[in-house]
């Protein structure tokens, strides 16, 4: 009885031993004709997210610290291009105009999908929202708060925070697209 006992302990020691050996084995086997993901690019300014793409460089959006494309076989939702949408954009603080373009220059990061003046930008991407402009300066908004190096100035019963587009008020915030010629204008008061 105790020797029938020590051939079952050993058979179900080889069944747990070939299990073990058979669960680390096959999801290799299954991962074979699998073509491997790229790697998620982290990223603090566009020219981080260069591609070279055979053997041209091309230019990729950052945004939210990430690459928007990571290999050449991706398509680009934000291509660059020579044509661009140019707006005017003002954003007043508690009545004091914010300048882009010296706000830009702080940061000095080699961004070239948005260029900025001192109430204007120029974007060379189709689709680009509100918020992928203000990613560059490093300015975050929503319909309660605009964010501004750490700062927030949010709603309360004391202050507002409005949007205005071509002198229509809007509600749109950051998931605003950016058309040639918008005249956008951000107040907090």
């Amino acid at each position: 009885m105790k020797k029938r006992k020590t051939n079952l302990s050993k058979i179900l020691m080889y069944i747990i031993l070939i299990m073990v050996a058979l669960g680390f084995t096959i999801p290799g086997f299954l991962e074979l004709g699998k073509e491997e993901e790229p790697q998620v690019r982290i990223c603090q300014a566009d020219a981080d997210c260069y591609l070279m793409c055979e053997e041209k460089p091309f230019a990729v959006l950052c945004y939210h610290n990430l690459c928007q494309q990571n290999s050449c076989q991706e398509e680009s939702l934000f291509p660059y291009q020579a044509a661009q949408n140019t707006a005017q954009l003002e954003i007043l603080i508690e009545d004091e105009q914010l300048d882009l373009k010296e706000q830009f220059e702080k940061l000095n990061l080699n961004n070239f999908f948005v260029e900025f003046k001192e109430d204007s930008f120029t974007a060379f991407a189709p689709n680009l929202t509100l918020t992928h402009v203000l990613d560059k300066l490093r300015i975050k908004i929503d319909s309660q708060c605009l964010t501004l190096e750490e700062e927030n100035y949010c709603q309360t019963k004391e202050h507002r925070l409005e949007m205005f587009i071509n002198d229509n008020q809007s509600y749109a915030y950051g998931e605003y697209e950016i058309k040639n010629k918008d005249q956008i204008k951000i107040i907090y008061s």
